[in-house]
């Protein structure tokens, strides 16, 4: 049985090694046109791919770092060799032919050309390649060295200005030329930087600004709704009637103003980016990179060479993971060991722990939120990331402050200020699901807010649908509305004996909708609020006194003297009992019945509930017959006929 499983299993295994093998690059391709051993055979392999009859970029862009797909670096390393060439070429002789090269900084990092200290190579495994921050950068590079060279050489010429495509005439076509040259496809720095009014900083730093603004709305998770953006010239703010919009209600700092008949970014716009910006990405944008690349130096580099640049990123990363796990769990313990020291009641220490999970969690997904725009690159899988975790964020939050309310509910019911009145007692659970519902209504509106939907819209939505609800809901609105009243004018509580013509019991909880009553049979009766509240109820835990009511039968043969004893002591007893309303005693002979003279025994106990008013007649009752042994009268019985039939 055992050799069938592994049998079964070896293809796995080996799927699995060649997998491992083929990721960390324990195979190499061995070609004569293709060596990335030393930063002089990257170099030349790059170059080569472009320069010979047989154009290959599929080798140049084995020479691109990082993980962007490889028709992507194809692309990449066409525009830098164009770099190169509009620049006069590389000195391939000054390029170190030396597999172990490192720089005066002790780092395995090579730069090519001094003028752009931004591409340079890194040793990656047993390869030199360009670093991946390097490979990032070509496309600006290739704007600035030889798009913009393109434009300086035509400028006696006029330029054709697209203008389907440049077009500033309304917010919405202003947003629509930002998106289109902010492509990498359609990347152009002066035209982006045209978008922005900032007169003290030059066309590079404006452009920069349009990037970042780029990578803001990739890391919030923003989704501009365009059918949303106005077409109208003339349009106004509704609020400040001045021609401002505002593309993303969360970013109100970034806006366009109208300026000569067009629209641009405002001069806040700037200084909104750049502290947005701080903001969003805590780590900066190339964090993981400056990591790796710092680690070529001593044992890192060594790491480094082994499993590959990529894959020490994702160590760190996995690392990161590692220790926010070890971190999450120590907390999760200390927390539940604080909370076992503060409660000993095993019930609230259940509700207790209920809390900590969702809170932690909570806490977990809004520090996520922080970094994920520092870990991954902007792109719309990163835009889709952020919102979903957010939804989640919020998601988790509702949760926790619904588990809160529970928590709080339950312990101020087993404090005394609340335990010991029935009213506040019963009034906590109906506080409690009157504040989920509202965390609920909350929820649902935060999650609306996450997905950029319309507020205004939803609010004008809700309540039109709130009318339709409300029209098939009729009972459970007025069960409510009963509820609250039940509360304000507050009939009775819970604990109380409440007596309606068909239902006798004690109140066990009143709810949003309907009261639960125990019943002297222990049956357990719900009885909708609606339909309670205009019962004609007689509520007898509202008494002040618990009257007793009952006959003393004394046989005939007891005298006149003995009766009068009787009565006088058996008064003087009652009324020294302290549960017993003195002013209120009545007892006296009060009837000569068939076998037996009745003597009237009325008397008002001070009693909470039933079960007092009980033991307090036990107590009465006992007195009774004391008091008639000591007198000496007999408590009589009735009558009984024996008949005799005779056959």
């Amino acid at each position: 049985m055992h050799t069938r499983q592994c049998h079964t299993l070896a293809p796995y295994f080996l799927g699995l090694f060649l997998l491992f093998t083929f990721h960390f690059g324990f195979t190499q391709e061995k070609s004569d046109e293709f060596s990335t051993e030393t930063p002089y055979k990257t170099v030349k392999t790059h170059i080569s791919a472009f320069k010979n009859k047989k154009i290959r970029p599929d080798l140049a862009a084995k020479t691109m770092g990082g993980n962007l797909p490889e028709s992507q670096k194809a692309v990449l390393a066409e525009k830098l060799y164009e770099i190169y060439e509009k620049l006069g070429g590389v000195d391939m002789s000054a390029i170190p032919d030396n597999k172990n090269f490192e720089n005066a900084d002790k780092e395995k990092k090579y730069v090519i050309r001094t003028e752009f200290p931004e591409i340079y190579l890194i040793r990656d495994r047993k390869q030199w390649l360009y670093a991946p921050s390097s490979v990032k950068q070509i496309s600006l590079l290739y704007q600035r060295y030889v798009v913009n060279a393109r434009k300086k050489k035509s400028k006696d010429r006029p330029v054709a200005v697209d203008t389907v495509v440049y077009n500033l005439s309304s917010p919405y076509h202003t947003v629509s030329t930002f998106r289109y040259y902010i492509h990498d496809k359609h990347y152009d720095e002066e035209r982006l930087a045209s978008l922005f009014i900032a007169p003290d900083l030059t066309v590079k730093e404006k452009a920069k600004v349009g990037e970042k603004l780029k990578e803001i709305y990739y890391g919030l998770g923003i989704v501009i709704d365009f059918s949303e953006v106005p077409k109208n010239p003339n349009y106004q703010d509704s609020t400040t009637k001045e021609n401002r919009y505002v593309p993303y209600s969360k970013a109100p700092g970034i806006n366009l103003i109208k300026q000569n008949d067009k629209w641009y970014f405002s001069r806040t716009t700037v200084a909104a980016v750049n502290d947005l910006y701080s903001r969003t990405f805590l780590l900066g944008t190339d964090k993981l990179d400056k990591i790796a690349e710092k680690a070529n130096k001593g044992l890192g580099s060594k790491l480094i060479d082994k499993i590959g640049y990529r894959n020490f990123q994702l160590l760190l990363i996995a690392l990161g993971v590692l220790v926010f796990v070890l971190t999450f769990w120590i907390v999760h313990k200390v927390l539940k060991s604080l909370l076992i020291w503060k409660f000993t009641d095993h019930y609230i220490l259940n509700v207790a722990n209920d809390v900590v999970m969702p809170f932690l969690l909570y806490l977990s997904s809004s520090l996520l939120i922080l970094i994920l725009p520092s870990l991954l690159d902007s792109s719309d899988f990163l835009r889709r990331l952020i919102m979903i975790t957010r939804i989640v964020k919020d998601l988790l939050l509702i949760y926790f402050l619904i588990k809160a309310v529970t928590f709080t509910v339950e312990y101020l019911r087993a404090k005394p200020l609340v335990k010991d009145h029935p009213e506040r007692k019963g009034l906590l659970p109906f506080l409690g699901m009157l504040f989920k519902i509202i965390l609920v209504l909350l929820g649902i509106l935060l999650v609306a807010y996450d997905l950029n939907v319309d507020m205004t819209v939803l609010l004008a939505s809700l309540s039109i649908g709130g009318v339709a609800v409300a029209l098939a809901a009729q009972d459970s609105i007025k069960n409510f509305i009963g509820s609250l009243t039940i509360f304000l004018d507050r009939p009775f509580k819970v604990g109380d004996w409440i007596m309606t013509e068909k239902i006798s019991g004690n109140v066990e909880a009143i709810g949003l909708r309907s009261t639960r009553v125990r019943t002297f049979y222990d049956s357990l009766i719900t009885i909708p609020n609606g339909q309670l509240y205009n019962l004609m109820l007689d509520n007898m835990g509202l008494r002040f006194f618990r009257r007793y009511k009952t006959t003393v039968r004394i046989k005939y043969s007891s005298t006149n003297e003995e009766l009068e004893q009787f009565v006088a002591q058996l008064t003087e007893r009652i009324n020294e009992h302290p549960k017993v309303a003195s002013h209120k005693t009545q007892i006296y002979l009060n009837d000569l019945g068939t076998y037996s003279v009745n003597i009237l025994f009325y008397i008002f106990f001070i009693a909470d509930d039933w079960t007092e008013e009980l033991k307090y007649r036990h107590e009465c009752i006992k007195i009774i017959l004391q008091t008639a042994r000591e007198v000496g009268v007999e408590i009589a019985s009735p009558p009984i006929s024996v008949g005799i039939t005779e056959e």
